[in-house]
């Protein structure tokens, strides 16, 4: 009987010193500032629902400060009344780099609507530069837009005390950019692409200058109307 407890002891102890061996392992393998505790921030800003007649665009002034020490993804979903089978739901996403916007773009989930544009800029704070988020409501009646947020070097008072404002920024807003959608397309199996014309800023497929590296096809975008 002895025997038998030493033995169950030492495979109690063996199995506690495997666990705490993968949980450094894995810690190890994570990036510090994972490690340090990544944030997620599910209720930012709640706009609208936005009355007749509905504005063109809405802007908010985040308290997110224009310099290195944030590295925000803005999420954005909204309820569009004006196109029911298309809400919205994008990803904004910036670094600020040598006193510039850097990486800037947005991600749109397949088959959701876009903005007709998305702009950024910054804004003087109480003497801290900080980013202001503009939107393209595009006049749609009782839409509703709700901010959420991750920042892997997050600070809550960044994420709190988010305000906006219906019209396009003020003419004292810096540093405006418009925001570039960035859209990656995969495609799994054959694709027969027949000839089409396109309009200017319009996305088509062009095969003879597209690259296929595995499975995904590169999306070339038109600089002004001609045939393919």
């Amino acid at each position: 009987m002895k025997l038998l407890g030493l033995f169950s002891r030492r495979i109690l102890l063996a199995r506690k010193w495997i666990s705490l061996s993968a949980a450094v392992l894995i810690a190890s393998l994570l990036p510090a500032a994972a490690v340090a505790g990544a944030k997620s921030y599910p209720n930012v800003l709640s706009v609208g629902p936005f009355n007749n007649p509905s504005p063109e665009y809405f802007y908010v002034d985040t308290k997110i400060p224009f310099d290195p020490g944030a590295a925000p993804q803005i999420q954005l979903t909204a309820y569009m009344y004006g196109d029911s089978n298309k809400a919205l739901d994008v990803t904004i996403g910036w670094y600020m780099w040598n006193s510039a916007f850097y990486w800037t773009q947005y991600h749109s989930k397949l088959g959701f609507n876009n903005p007709s544009r998305i702009r950024l800029g910054t804004y003087d704070d109480a003497g801290t530069t900080r980013v202001r988020i503009e939107i393209a409501n595009d006049g749609v009646y009782w839409s509703s837009y709700f901010f959420s947020a991750t920042d892997v070097l997050g600070s809550d008072p960044n994420y709190t005390g988010w305000s906006y404002a219906e019209g396009e920024m003020p003419s004292s807003t810096g540093l405006v950019e418009i925001v570039p959608l960035q859209q990656d397309v995969q495609v799994h199996g054959n694709l027969d692409v027949a000839g089409f014309s396109t309009g200017d800023g319009v996305i088509y497929v062009k095969p003879q200058d597209s690259t296929l590296e595995g499975g995904h096809v590169q999306l070339q975008r038109a600089a002004s109307s001609q045939n393919h």
